[in-house]
């Protein structure tokens, strides 16, 4: 049963930085367009004025000022001993509105839809949001036809996170681009969230993640959650170190239990990718060869020197219908999106998607994620925007 929903003030922390093209612009109107009955405040969080991600911030407040909504821009200053999100985030907190009940948190790349504060909200105040830590979403990433292949490969991460995502209201995952805390929770650092996130704390989302699990605490999701994300396209360097710090994460921890999960995580993403990898590409070596046996052998099977593989046959059909079901959760994503209230045309652009590069991608990213886990782990440094860090006993520190 609700309680109170569309009462509850909401301070929304929008950590911004570094980039300010067309497409995050479009992702902030967005955001600050909530159809939402309780008080919202806009908390746009920068490192400095100098930040290019600062132009732009005044048309968007000025449009999002309203009898119910308010918004102003920070400036968090450099961060040292912690993520410049992080710090940023934290900055948001500090300085929301003493009454504010819930803090949100969106990443500037997140497209939202009129409904999403109230969902979220709506989600915490239910009768399963008594035992819950947070409420999240996920994301998933709409490439264009013609994006750089390189481009495909970042998406293939985040398909991958949706099977991990989708398994109901209650999930074990926290995706940090949006996420519903109460604020309570943040200023009395109940279960060590504040401190955690103060004391180098890295990944804002698998900290929260660790604390749930280590607190017995529910993740929510509801069904609507899900945001897409237009692909501008990225070079293969923007994608290996896309994928470097998706990995770094792994190194980073609060405590013992942080440590131990972050780790099997790796673990089991590097051993999982290079069997995947191995097991595919064989198959399709075996299934080439066979094939250059049967053209050889002038189209007739009984000249074919080699056996048919039937489990590698298995291996690409199997393959195949996996990516058959992911474009067919794309679409379902988009038609859910467009059901919900989006008003791009984000349900035509997963059917533009192309599922060749997206097939391609997946095998070439997972391949190259045992590569990606021996840089990580031989180099435990990790450049994110501007910032390269460093970390030390789990904890990050900024060097540069």
């Amino acid at each position: 049963m609700d309680r109170g929903v569309g009462r509850a003030r909401v301070a929304c922390a929008l950590p911004t930085r570094g980039r300010a093209d067309a497409t995050r612009a479009a992702n902030r109107r967005s955001q600050t367009r909530q159809r939402y009955d309780g008080m919202i405040e806009y908390l746009f969080a920068v490192e400095c004025a100098a930040d290019v991600a600062r132009a732009g911030l005044d048309e968007v407040m000025d449009r999002a000022s309203s009898a119910r909504a308010s918004a102003r821009a920070l400036e968090a200053g450099r961060a040292v001993g912690r993520s410049q999100k992080i710090h940023n985030v934290l900055c948001a907190f500090d300085h929301a509105h003493a009454d504010a009940k819930y803090f949100l948190v969106l990443d500037d790349d997140v497209r939202v839809r009129p409904g999403t504060v109230e969902t979220l909200v709506r989600a915490m105040e239910s009768a399963d949001g008594d035992e819950a830590l947070l409420v999240t979403g996920y994301p998933f990433d709409v490439p264009s036809e013609r994006a750089p292949f390189p481009t495909y490969m970042c998406a293939v991460f985040h398909m991958v996170l949706i099977v991990a995502f989708s398994q109901g209201r209650v999930t074990k995952n926290v995706w940090g681009g949006c996420m519903l805390l109460r604020a309570e929770d943040v200023r009395s650092d109940a279960h060590g969230i504040a401190s955690a996130y103060r004391d180098g704390g890295y990944s804002d989302d698998l900290i929260l993640a660790a604390i749930a699990d280590r607190e017995k605490k529910t993740i929510l999701c509801p069904p609507t959650a899900v945001f897409p994300s237009y692909s501008d396209g990225c070079t293969f360097m923007e994608y290996w170190n896309y994928a470097r710090r998706q990995q770094f994460v792994c190194l980073t921890y609060v405590d013992r239990h942080m440590m131990i999960i972050n780790y099997l995580m790796l673990f089991a993403y590097t051993s999982l990718s290079a069997v995947f990898a191995a097991g595919a590409f064989i198959s399709l070596a075996v299934l080439a060869s066979w094939a250059l046996d049967f053209v050889g052998s002038t189209s007739s099977l009984a000249g074919v020197g080699r056996e048919l593989r039937w489990d590698a046959c298995a291996n690409v059909a199997s393959f195949a219908c996996a990516m058959a079901s992911a474009r067919a959760m794309y679409v379902d994503l988009g038609d859910i999106c467009r059901e919900d209230g989006d008003d791009s045309d984000v349900h035509q652009r997963v059917r533009r998607v192309s599922w060749t590069k997206m097939s391609l991608a997946f095998l070439c990213a997972h391949a190259l994620a045992p590569a990606v886990s021996a840089v990580v782990l031989a180099s435990s440094t990790c450049v994110w925007g501007d910032a390269t860090y460093a970390v030390t006993a789990g904890r990050v520190r900024r060097i540069a």
